[in-house]
């Protein structure tokens, strides 16, 4: 099965679901780049260091770069500004309530971490969030070009299969 999807729709199919990350009031896509608007003051259980920069700069911005698809993990460069200064530190802040968001939202611990390498990066591990919501389904590749990402999947017919309600 092949999806193509531009970013703006997947925020739409996510904010339709309430499935956007806590926070985020503006989600674009257009060139090699997501940029995402978030309210720092709406994270909820934030830690110190984010409620602390919630109070200066209450709004930033993020911009994500797709880098790779491996393994079924997701690997996205990510560049956070704050009233146009560098505010990376604040990923590792905003993680822990991300995760808590979404293990209330039915996925696993752990998603979504700090990555190694070159610049910040985090890394999606996407089959974990399959196996979790959509048994059966596997990612086999991933790509992002000018606003479409392309997601490649196989789909096991025994394991999808229509269950009752």
């Amino acid at each position: 099965m092949r999806i193509q999807i531009t970013a703006v729709e997947a925020a739409q199919l996510a904010t339709a679901a309430d499935a956007l990350p806590p926070g985020v009031t503006r989600l674009t896509g257009s060139g090699p780049a997501v940029r995402a608007e978030i309210d720092l003051r709406e994270i909820p259980d934030a830690p110190a260091g984010l409620r602390f920069a919630a109070r200066l700069l209450p709004v930033v911005h993020a911009t994500l770069g797709f880098v790779s698809y491996d393994n079924g993990h997701a690997v996205v460069q990510v560049a956070v500004d704050a009233a146009g200064l560098p505010a990376e530190k604040l990923i590792g802040w905003a993680l822990p309530p991300l995760d808590k968001a979404l293990v209330k939202q039915g996925l696993p611990r752990g998603l979504v971490r700090l990555a190694t390498g070159p610049g910040t990066r985090v890394t999606v591990d996407v089959r974990a969030a399959l196996a979790a919501k959509v048994p059966g389904v596997t990612v086999t590749s991933v790509t992002y070009d000018d606003g479409i990402f392309t997601v490649d999947a196989s789909v096991d017919a025994k394991a999808v299969a229509l269950r009752p309600r």
